[in-house]
């Protein structure tokens, strides 16, 4: 009895993430119970921060609450008061896929902050033209669509840190 609690604990806070994520609006496919409890069970690996020359980079994973659509990463290299994000998802989607950073989190996505240039066979490259301090406030995500046409479905999100100066 224990265990099944517990596995609709899981399928409960998966749902209640599956439906956060979308912001009020049309969400991807729900998962079974069994997919919600293996994502209730593995951790997010934590953003990787380090300097590389003159730069700062930050690597943060991407992934999707439901664990239907892409996982992956996100590169943001800080060079020159400019900021490079460069963008890696798994599987692949047929067609263009828009992106943004967005405000609020990947449970609370709020409005766009920044047009990122679209993923393209599961890459993506975009220079901004602002310091990372301006990303990493704590309030911001990178978040990849599903299509232009199915754009209220988000495939992949993740959060970008809170660093000193952001």
């Amino acid at each position: 009895m224990r265990l099944a609690y517990g596995a609709l604990l899981a399928v409960g806070a998966s749902l209640f993430a599956f439906i956060a994520c979308g912001g009020g609006q049309a969400s991807p496919t729900a998962t079974s119970a069994a997919q919600a409890k293996t994502q209730a069970k593995s951790a997010t690996p934590t953003p990787s921060i380090r300097t590389q020359g003159e730069s700062r980079v930050i690597e943060i994973y991407l992934s999707e609450p439901t664990g239907t659509h892409q996982t992956g990463r996100a590169t943001l290299t800080e060079t020159a008061g400019k900021t490079r994000i460069q963008v890696e998802v798994s599987p692949p989607m047929a067609g263009a896929q828009p992106m943004h950073v967005h405000t609020g989190t990947c449970r609370a996505v709020g409005p766009i902050a920044a047009a990122l240039d679209n993923v393209v066979s599961g890459n993506s490259e975009t220079t901004l033209d602002m310091p990372l301090s301006q990303l990493t406030t704590g309030d911001k995500v990178i978040n990849v669509h599903l299509s232009f046409s199915d754009i209220r479905t988000y495939t992949a999100c993740g959060e970008i840190p809170k660093l000193p100066g952001g």
